[in-house]
């Protein structure tokens, strides 16, 4: 069944605040929910709205919102029949500040019996019309006469293709992980591990991008030790409510009887799932290089551990398709991690051993 959509657009501010409500205009269409896909680190330039048009989109709403937090805000939602695909667009807006260059997010609303919405529409329309760069805001952890601090930095994360650098299986992990993170007054640990160069870095570093209205703190893997200090409990009460990232954590987060630190470890445990945790409200995510059967088991436990992953070299076919994605003239027959791939024309130079000659 296909319906016409309302066209007294005043219901929006009596009934659904200042969205238009792609779900239920889907509903009242098509007489089914949709799925709906939308990649929240991506921005697009203003451009692209010409662009839906002149691939079968009709612009069936237009709205202008003003608000106190930003001058104004323009949403529109287009509609393919054929497709039975709806697109809304809006502008981003950050803080209490307009966006630059009014550009603008995408949110697709899509029949997911028929697939997913990258195998029924053309996106590499829309990739060229994708902000280059992203800024993230993470906050350093510094260490200055043994009072912890932190210091501001501004990161810019290129647009990252989940599903081509990690595998088509890895969105699914990826949205309980943005999910939780976003959740307020929550607790627990996010665990990301494998070998060097598989792209827990690069992953975390897009995770900063989705995180909002908490703060990011960076923990260097110099300074990981330091949650076993007295000091990182008041430090961490004038940051309730944040997520904390400890890169190469193997000391604090090894098993107790081993090699681990107890006192770091014990105060991991008690920020995710435990009385101190209940108070401060902290996320943890902590990556590691070693074997997964040397961490704490209680890391583990069900309540307290929010996802687990382990990063691995991509197969054959996902490595060559990744190569293909990022114009690299090559083809392999073994599968590669991330590292690699993306720096596989990079030559290593290095300084010839021969002989053992003493003195210049």
């Amino acid at each position: 069944m296909n319906k016409n959509l309302p066209i007294n657009y005043s219901i929006y501010d009596t009934v659904y605040g200042n969205e238009i409500p792609t779900e239920q205009y889907y509903v009242i269409k098509y007489d089914k929910l949709p799925s709906k896909f939308t990649d929240i680190s991506l921005l697009y330039e203003p451009d692209i709205i010409e662009e839906i048009k002149k691939n079968g989109f009709t612009e069936v709403i237009k709205i202008n919102i003003k608000s106190k937090t930003y001058e104004s805000s323009t949403q529109s939602l287009f509609v393919n029949d054929v497709a039975g695909i709806f697109v809304r667009t809006y502008k981003s807006s950050r803080g209490h500040k307009e966006p630059k260059e009014n550009q603008v997010h995408i949110e697709f609303a899509y029949d997911g019996t028929k697939g997913g919405i990258k195998e029924q529409i053309d996106f590499s329309v829309f990739k060229k019309y994708e902000v280059a760069k992203k800024k993230a805001n993470i906050q350093l952890v510094k260490s200055d006469m043994g009072h912890l601090d932190t210091e501001e930095y501004d990161l810019y994360v290129p647009p990252t293709d989940l599903g081509l650098n990690y595998g088509s299986d890895f969105n699914k992990i990826h949205e309980v992980i943005v999910e939780r993170l976003n959740k307020n007054n929550d607790k627990g640990i996010i665990l990301l591990h494998g070998d060097p160069g598989t792209g827990k870095t690069s992953y975390i570093k897009h995770l900063t991008t989705l995180v909002k209205d908490k703060d990011i703190l960076f923990i260097p893997p110099s300074m990981a030790e330091m949650l076993s200090e007295p000091t990182i409990i008041p430090f961490l009460m004038d940051h309730k409510n944040s997520v904390l990232i400890i890169e190469d954590a193997e000391r604090v987060i090894s098993d107790r009887e081993g090699n681990g630190s107890p006192a770091g470890v014990s105060n991991i445990l008690n920020l995710t799932d435990g009385i101190l945790g209940d108070c401060l409200n902290i996320q943890v995510i902590a990556t590691f290089n070693m074997k997964r059967e040397k961490i704490d088991q209680a890391l583990l436990r069900k309540g307290r551990l929010i996802a687990e992953h382990k990063f691995e070299k991509l197969s054959v076919e996902e490595t060559n398709k990744l190569l293909k994605h990022l114009e690299k003239n090559q083809v392999v027959e073994e599968g590669m991690v991330l590292a690699d791939i993306y720096n596989i024309d990079t030559e290593v130079y290095k300084t010839s051993t021969k002989g053992n000659k003493i003195g210049f």
